[in-house]
């Protein structure tokens, strides 16, 4: 979104930008039967009903209601993508890539495949910290098969010394999302023991926080961040479990609860979006 008149929304990955177009034609009169007439006019001046918000403007609005509360982002807060609403599995998506999308004429279907994640100050610090590490271990082609062992341990310590639901959440989610975003430890492994024994130990963590936690208890609203969370932790499940592994086992990640994760459909899953709001940058 490129209006102050709304609330601003990451950047598209895909280059799509969002805009509201607001061209209103003039509305047709009706004629209306004379009881009616006391209905819609007062003191001699005509009632004008509120004008119709579109499926994005409604969201626009209850998404800035939710990051405006104190009680659960009281030091600010960054915004991430988990899913646009284009993207390269959708039918609609290549006519769009690079274009200008009038956002009011976005269908209520459209919009609901949006999801996003809500990031309290603390949580953004994490998440930044881990894709900084990874990324930079990245662009200099450092051998992830050699030392992903070595960095899931240190991740290991350093969430088992959290302190409470929300800083153990801040750690799991910065560190599978990086993870997920630079996935080379997965494919360039030799030690296939270790990588299995890592892929279920992040399972149980997940799985273990989520049972024992509720979502007010993790610092998530349940309007937009738990069920971008459980469609993150699905993409997840269906990326990992669908690495060929040659003559092992395949790979499991079992978080299993029906009420944590969401079905998705064998096109559903695409690369994770790396856009967030304007505090990120990468």
């Amino acid at each position: 979104m490129t209006s102050s008149t709304w609330f601003e929304l990451p950047q598209s990955k895909f280059g799509i930008d969002y805009r509201l177009h607001r061209t209103q034609e003039k509305p047709k009169e009706k004629r209306l039967p004379r009881s009616w007439k006391s209905m819609i006019f007062s003191k001699g001046k005509r009632y004008k009903s509120p004008k119709q918000q579109s499926p994005f403007e409604l969201m626009l609005e209850s998404l800035k209601n939710v990051t405006n509360r104190k009680s659960q982002y009281p030091t600010g807060s960054a915004i991430i993508y988990l899913r646009e609403i284009f993207e390269p599995v959708d039918h609609d998506f290549q006519m769009l890539v690079g274009s200008s999308v009038d956002a009011a004429q976005l269908s209520q279907d459209q919009v609901d495949r949006l999801r996003i994640m809500i990031l309290p100050r603390r949580r953004e610090e994490v998440l930044v910290e881990y894709l900084n590490y990874y990324g930079k271990a990245h662009r200099q082609a450092r051998p992830f098969k050699d030392d992903f062992s070595k960095n899931f341990d240190g991740f290991r310590r350093r969430y088992s010394s959290a302190r409470d639901a929300k800083e153990k959440l801040d750690l799991l989610f910065g560190f599978s999302f990086a993870i997920r975003t630079y996935p080379e430890w997965i494919y360039q492994c030799d030690d296939l023991k270790g990588r299995e024994r890592m892929v279920l130990a992040l399972a149980r963590h997940w799985r273990n926080l989520l049972e024992k936690y509720n979502p007010e208890q993790l610092g998530l609203d349940e309007e937009f961040s738990f069920p971008a969370l459980r469609y993150f932790l699905s993409t997840l499940k269906r990326e990992i479990e669908s690495i060929e592994t040659a003559c092992e086992a395949p790979l499991k990640f079992s978080v299993e609860r029906d009420e944590i994760l969401v079905p998705l459909d064998d096109a559903s899953v695409s690369t994770m979006t790396m856009s967030i709001n304007s505090r990120l940058s990468f």
